[in-house]
């Protein structure tokens, strides 16, 4: 019963009578809540208890996501650019997804759309990373969702950048990874 609190909207399973429902917490008890009656609306309420293994309630997490441009696409050019500038080894560039949940200081989930790009034959040389999505959901499928989004159009650019440069293969798919 951690973190509920009177007045939250939570999602409520209420075995005994086979009912799912949102509702709202009008009150803390030892073993359970009572809520906000699902058909009955500010009239009656149903105690829930937790106690019971059919029962449950989950607060109802509003998300919140934001959009950061780490790099515009012209210095992420520039940047590869120099990397490039003196390399006589052939170069692969890949547009990917870093996925990654922190639980530090709070829940915090990421996406970073990166070009990465390798030098002969390392796996992975270096990288720029030109957009990140947070979200405070972990697994957030619509923040990955634009993230992939994004990448996809980071592709486009990319392999336009790259265009009969012979050195240069350019992965032709977007690849979401974790580390």
């Amino acid at each position: 019963m951690k973190n509920l609190e009177i007045g939250q909207m939570v999602n409520v399973n209420f075995g005994k009578a086979n009912m799912v429902f949102e509702s709202e917490i009008v009150d803390i008890a030892t073993n359970g809540v009572w809520v906000d009656h699902p058909e009955l609306r500010g009239e009656d309420m149903l105690y829930i208890d937790l106690t019971v293994p059919s029962n449950s309630v989950e607060a109802i997490v509003e998300a919140k996501r934001e959009v950061y441009k780490e790099m515009e696409m012209k210095e992420a050019k520039k940047v590869i650019q120099k990397a490039f500038k003196w390399e006589e080894d052939d170069i692969t560039v890949s547009v990917k997804v870093y996925d990654c949940f922190d639980s530090y200081p709070e829940d915090q989930q990421s996406y970073d759309v990166e070009i990465q790009w390798a030098i002969g034959d390392d796996e992975y040389t270096d990288c720029v990373v030109v957009d990140s999505y947070y979200s405070n959901i972990e697994g957030d499928d619509v923040s990955l969702k634009d993230a992939v989004k994004r990448a996809k159009s980071v592709l486009r650019t990319v392999k336009g950048w790259f265009n009969g440069d012979d050195q240069v293969t350019v992965n032709n798919n977007v690849e979401v990874y974790h580390a």
